[in-house]
């Protein structure tokens, strides 16, 4: 985003025209470090950078998404606060310097009115809610930066409560990717990371917005033209809870064998419904339910089932290729489907 010195000065101190590097006692900076907000105190700020001072042990050309206010209370006022992407760009014994990443002009300003979207929405009075918010619209505009219908879904579609877990959802796949070389450089098809958030945010259930973060995780690349997480998408967005819980019971149980292409097949297995229970902490008829849905979606191989549901009895839980795959690139593996498993391939 782009300020000049004059805007920053008067940001840090309304009387000054002063138009050089500013002090700013009483002045913190806020950052979301995958886990919790940080505090850090702003030494000085200038027309192209601020310099943090700080016990992280940052690394020159990380890129951190910074909220500047006074410190206390978070500033509801958007005048009040200031918030950019910061480069390190020198690293010191008690902080580090950092390069304000500048946009386009009308870039910025559509960004930053999601932001303050996002925050009326999701109704931030403290501070916590407020860092998080902003650092997840900053990985957002750094694997979409140009995406107007993304801008427009944030800001427009979405309820508060799907704000929330649209940003829940963000923050996971950014902390997935933590660590990797070229996490800075990452982008995703706009259309696929639209349809992960339009989808995962109408998720209810707690258990499923990891697997819909692994799968953005998972579509950010270097080039950004990967769309090869889409038929797991679609499949993802039929599935319950129940459906996920009794899925990863059937793929960790089955005795599975490498196949073409670094997939995997699963041997026919049953299991008796009371251990199917135990391990999902799920009644018995949901469990039948969910295996006959899981066989009509394609993800457990069909079979009919006993009218019986006593604990003893045996079901047919053999989970497809297909099912398989989409259980390990959920759980965060990035290899092929045969390597989770522990396979070895010919």
């Amino acid at each position: 985003m782009k300020f000049t010195m004059r805007s920053i000065a008067k940001f840090i101190d309304p009387e000054s025209d002063r138009a050089d590097r500013r002090p700013a006692e009483a002045f913190a900076a806020y950052w979301w470090d995958g886990s919790g907000v940080r505090e850090d105190a702003v030494r000085d700020v200038s027309s192209t950078g601020v310099f943090v001072l700080s016990r992280q042990r940052w690394e020159r050309g990380d890129a951190v998404w910074l909220t500047l206010q006074r410190r206390g209370a978070v500033e509801l006022l958007p005048e009040r606060r200031m918030t950019m992407q910061g480069k390190v760009m020198r690293v010191a014994a008690d902080g580090a310097g950092f390069l304000f990443v500048s946009t386009a002009d009308a870039e910025a300003r559509a960004w930053e009115a999601v932001v303050e979207r996002v925050l009326e929405l999701i109704a931030v009075h403290e501070m916590e809610g407020l860092v998080k918010a902003v650092d997840a619209i900053g990985f957002l505009c750094q694997i979409c930066p140009t995406a107007d219908s993304i801008r427009g879904m944030m800001s427009e579609r979405l309820s508060s409560v799907r704000a929330e877990r649209a940003v829940e959802i963000l923050l996971q796949a950014k902390s997935l990717l933590r660590g990797e070389a070229d996490a800075q450089r990452l982008r995703a098809p706009t259309g696929l990371v639209e349809r992960i958030l339009e989808s995962g945010s109408n998720a209810e259930e707690d258990i499923l917005r990891p697997y819909w973060a692994t799968l953005l995780a998972r579509s950010c690349t270097v080039d950004g033209h990967d769309n090869s997480m889409l038929p797991l998408v679609q499949l993802l967005g039929q599935l319950l809870g129940s459906h996920v819980r009794v899925l990863a019971h059937a793929c960790e149980e089955a005795q599975k064998s490498p196949s073409a292409a670094g997939a995997a097949s699963a041997a026919p297995l049953e299991c008796e419904l009371g251990k199917i229970m135990e391990s999902t902490g799920m009644r018995d008829l949901p469990i039948l339910k969910s295996i006959d849905q899981l066989g009509e979606i394609g993800l457990l191989e069909k079979h009919e089932q006993s009218g019986r549901a006593t604990p003893e009895v045996k079901v047919a839980i053999t989970p497809t290729r297909l099912g398989l795959a989409l259980h390990a690139h959920c759980r965060r593996h990035r290899g092929t489907v045969a390597e989770f498993y522990g396979l070895v391939t010919a």
